[in-house]
């Protein structure tokens, strides 16, 4: 856990260096902001929740946080959009904000985030079928389920290089090829 918090601090410094190499660009300054906003969630989660719980809460935290984040990063530009005509009445333009290569990027990111996570959760809920009154005389249904640790056997390794991905997006975002706006057809 001490390596993860110490991550997580790199990973927000990354962020801040992120922002300030972008800083002409506010589709890839808001998306970063989002991303310190997520990060520093997750260390306040690390930090006060996960010294003393249960798995049922480390992964369904961190399942409740990255929901939030793929919704940020969903409607990042109707979001902009909205807070800059709120501020200044009207949109002075209309392609200011818009979809970059880094937003598609890091929103696969936490989808896959939330995937692992739910599938952890699933594979704890099984393994601890008792915890929610399965019935004692199916023990040999309750012992199959005991052993199974996919998810459980790989969760740190496969969240670790989530992490490396992510901090590899982040500082991709440097580069024109991730600031380019992409093109979204319905």
């Amino acid at each position: 856990m001490r390596s993860s918090t110490i991550f997580i601090l790199i990973f927000l410094l990354a962020c801040i260096y992120s922002i300030y190499q972008n800083r002409y660009h506010v589709n890839i300054v808001s998306l970063l902001t989002i991303l310190l906003g997520v990060k520093t969630a997750e260390l306040t989660i690390l930090k006060l929740v996960l010294d003393t719980s249960s798995s049922y809460v480390i992964f369904s935290s961190f399942f409740l946080v990255d929901i939030p984040a793929i919704v940020l990063i969903a409607l990042r530009v109707p979001l902009c959009r909205f807070i800059e005509f709120k501020r200044r009445g009207k949109l002075e333009d209309k392609n200011r904000f818009v979809v970059t290569n880094a937003d598609l990027l890091v929103g696969k990111i936490y989808i896959t985030y939330c995937i692992i996570n739910l599938l952890a959760l699933i594979e704890h809920a099984f393994r601890h079928l008792e915890d929610f009154g399965f019935p004692a005389d199916a023990e040999y249904t309750i012992f199959l389920y005991e052993n199974f640790r996919v998810i459980w056997s790989y969760y740190e390794y496969v969240k670790h290089t989530l992490n490396i991905i992510e901090f590899i997006a982040v500082f991709a975002t440097i580069s024109s090829y991730m600031r380019s706006e992409r093109i979204l057809k319905a």
